[in-house]
C-alpha cells in the first residue's frame, strides 16, 4: 500500500507537464457550456407547464446526455494516451520496471489515476450545472428559479461513472499495451463514434463499454442497473487481467 501511495504521488507530480488536469476543467466547461447555450437560444426545450423540479431535471439530464455520449469517451481516451505517453515516449518503463517495486504497482497506478481523472471531471461537471441554470435564470430563463435537484444530479453522475469503468479499463489497457499515440486515440475515437448510433439502432447498447455511460443516463431503469454492474464488474475483470499481462511482459 505504501508503495501503491508512493507511486501515486509520483505520477501527480508527472501529470504537472500534461494537459490531462486542464482537460478535467475545459472538457465539462464545453460541454455545459453548449447545453446552456442550447436552452438559452431554445427555452422550449425545458417543459413551460412543468414544476421547477422537473424542468430542472430535463436540463441535467440533457447536459449529462451530451457528457456521456459525445464528451466522457473521448476524455477518457486522451487522458489514458497522456498518462501513458510520457513513460511510451521517453522510455520510461525500463527505468520504473527497473525499481524495487511489484511490476503491478506501476499499472494500478495508471488505473487509479485514470478513475481520479473522471471522478475530478464530474465533480466539476456537477458545480457547473446549476451554475449554468442559475446563470439562465438571471438572463433569460426563469425557468430554473428553484434548488437544484442535487440528489437527482449527483445520483446520475455517479451512475455515469460507474457505467464508464469498463471502458476506462480497456481505454488504459490499449493505452498501455501498445506505444502508439495514433493508435490509442484512433481506437478510441472509433468506438466513441459507433457509441453514438448503437443505441439508436436498438443492437443491445448496454452491452457496448463505449456506449454504456449514455445507458446510464437515458436508458431505462432495467439497463441502468445492467450497465452499472457490468461497469463496475467488468473494471475489476479488465483491471485485474490487465495487470497481471503487464507483470507478465518482458518489454514495455
Amino acid at each position: 500500500m505504501i508503495a501503491l501511495l508512493r507511486a501515486l504521488h509520483a505520477e501527480r507530480l508527472k501529470l504537472r507537464s500534461t494537459l490531462a488536469l486542464w482537460l478535467c476543467v475545459l472538457a465539462p466547461l464545453v460541454v455545459v457550456l453548449f447545453g446552456t447555450l442550447i436552452v438559452w437560444s431554445n427555452p422550449v426545450i425545458l417543459p413551460n407547464k412543468a414544476a421547477s423540479v422537473v424542468r430542472w431535471q430535463a436540463f441535467v439530464q440533457s447536459v449529462m446526455v451530451t457528457w456521456s455520449m459525445m464528451m466522457l469517451p473521448l476524455f477518457i481516451t486522451l487522458e489514458a494516451a497522456l498518462l501513458t505517453e510520457l513513460d511510451h515516449g521517453n522510455h520510461q518503463w525500463k527505468h520504473l520496471l527497473a525499481l524495487p517495486l511489484p511490476r503491478k504497482v506501476h499499472y494500478l497506478t495508471k488505473l487509479f489515476m485514470l478513475v481520479a481523472l473522471v471522478l475530478f471531471a464530474t465533480l466539476i461537471l456537477c458545480v457547473l450545472i446549476p451554475a449554468a441554470g442559475l446563470l439562465l435564470t438571471l438572463t433569460a430563463n426563469p425557468l430554473l428559479s428553484n434548488a437544484p435537484p442535487w440528489g437527482f444530479l449527483f445520483g446520475h453522475a455517479l451512475a455515469n461513472v460507474a457505467a464508464a469503468m469498463l471502458m476506462l479499463a480497456l481505454q488504459l489497457f490499449i493505452a498501455i499495451r501498445w506505444r502508439s499515440f495514433s493508435l490509442t486515440m484512433a481506437t478510441g475515437i472509433t468506438a466513441s463514434m459507433i457509441a453514438i448510433f448503437i443505441p439508436k439502432s436498438g443492437l443491445f447498447g448496454e452491452l457496448f463499454p463505449w456506449a454504456m455511460p449514455a445507458m446510464a443516463i437515458s436508458g431505462t431503469s432495467d439497463q441502468l442497473t445492467l450497465v452499472v454492474a457490468l461497469g463496475l464488474i467488468g473494471f475489476c475483470v479488465v483491471g485485474a487481467l490487465s495487470a497481471l499481462d503487464f507483470s507478465r511482459r518482458e518489454q514495455h
